[in-house]
């Protein structure tokens, strides 16, 4: 049946007006939304695999926009970057200075709140700290002469020299704090939304943050932290000591429908009204218990997956899928949405299939990495092996990855070897 594809796609494949209406039609606040807003030194939010983390997260910024600055840590939130420099507070009054020289520049009314000499000074310093000297030169050459003269024989003194010092932390922070509210901003909200599948030194970062009490006592200052499962409440509870409150992200089966229901209008414009129009009761039970094995719970994201896959297949007509096409409902869910992945640590021997961890014995270990690596099909010469023993380790392979019925990630082409489809190097 035709549909709109909008509603389902990801907020950087939706056009701008999209968005907008997205928030407006599709969006519901999960009861923890209330929760978080009302604490005003922050939260973790902590959550299941495609439980709605990184959307709660967006909810959150849309709403503190008005008030506070808002800033966000890139570091922790993307796969595979390289650390940057400095920690958590280096990066974080990095991006303040840099969001407060915009406002400036495009409002110079603004200096007129900001005519301290502290303040001024602490702008030259932020700006010649995080970005340069040259780049503080341009931007005095893009303001008014009446702004640019209060900069004039002002020299650079580096304030706060380290990164570790208790002097540091308070200093920079009650600076900034004070900057910001002259500039109108009731307070700073920084927010860090942790990949799914941290690196190692994302990992390292994470448990330094959340131990840092310094950080975390500035009235004004709000972190909010929305965490994938590589953490348990304990763990969290035992690194934060009580700083900041733990809410867990639960979706409930009334919550997830209505999510659901929000979308199917959207994308049909009210023709399909629930998911039981596209989806028998036998149909939807065995989606129910698949999603629990492959997520270790029934996930809003991959329910929307699952809605959108369901309206693909529906044909004309006013008929419900039956059960009969929940095999060929899963493969495609698998193949579109569950790539395999390697792990960020390389020290562990397994593959991810989506957000499902397979552990592999380094025989298996090994022969998936001769797969993902190669540009060519794999046959016996290429892992200098027997044929016999290849076709074994494909078997092998294939038991732990594939679903019982069908190769949808290990290929054979017969007389040329083995190929391994729907793998990323990195999840994106």
């Amino acid at each position: 049946m035709n549909f709109a594809t909008w509603p389902f796609a990801s907020p950087a494949n939706r056009l701008p007006a999209e968005e907008e209406r997205w928030w407006e039609i599709c969006y519901t606040p999960p009861p923890v939304q209330t929760l978080a807003e009302g604490y005003s030194q922050g939260c973790i939010i902590l959550g299941g695999y495609q439980s709605g983390r990184s959307t709660l997260l967006a909810a959150l910024k849309r709403s503190a926009q008005a008030d506070f600055l808002v800033l966000e840590d890139e570091f922790l939130s993307q796969p595979g970057q390289d650390k940057p420099a400095g920690n958590v507070l280096y990066r974080l009054v990095s991006q303040a200075i840099w969001a407060i020289r915009e406002r400036l520049r495009e409002q110079p009314e603004l200096f007129l709140r900001i005519r301290s000499r502290t303040v001024l000074e602490f702008i030259r310093w932020g700006i010649e700290k995080f970005h340069g000297q040259r780049a503080f030169v341009r931007w005095l050459d893009g303001l008014p002469d009446e702004q640019a003269i209060l900069f004039q024989n002002m020299p650079f003194e580096d304030f706060y020299p380290t990164q570790h010092s208790l002097q540091d932390v308070q200093g920079q922070i009650e600076e900034l704090l004070n900057l910001s509210r002259r500039l109108g901003y009731t307070g700073l909200v920084y927010l860090i939304d942790v990949f799914p599948f941290p690196t190692p030194a994302q990992m390292q970062e994470l448990y330094a943050f959340l131990g840092w009490r310094e950080l975390m006592h500035h009235p004004g200052l709000k972190f909010v932290i929305a965490l994938p499962p590589v953490l348990n409440r304990q763990e969290i509870q035992s690194l934060l000591r009580d700083r900041l409150p733990i809410l867990e992200l639960e979706t409930s089966p009334n919550f997830i429908q209505e999510v659901i229901e929000r979308h199917l209008r959207a994308s049909t414009n009210g023709k399909i009204q629930a998911l039981e129009q596209i989806c028998s009761s036998a149909l939807l039970r065995r989606i129910e218990k698949m999603l629990c094995e492959e997520l270790g719970t029934s996930s809003l994201g991959a329910w929307l997956q699952i809605s959108q896959l369901a309206l693909e297949l529906l044909p004309d007509g006013d008929q419900p899928l039956g059960e009969g096409i929940f095999s060929r409902l899963f493969h495609l869910y698998l193949a579109r949405f569950c790539p395999l992945h390697p792990d960020p640590n390389p020290a562990r021997l397994g593959i991810w299939r989506g957000y499902q961890w397979i552990e592999l014995d380094r025989s298996l270990y090994d022969f998936l990495q001769s797969l993902a690596h190669s540009r060519q099909p794999v046959d016996h010469h290429v892992i200098m092996t027997t044929k016999n023993n290849l076709h074994t380790l494909a078997s092998r392979l294939r038991k732990k990855v594939e679903p019982k019925d069908e190769s949808i990630y290990l290929k054979n082409t017969r007389g040329e070897g083995y190929t391994l489809e729907h793998y990323r190097f990195r999840f994106p």
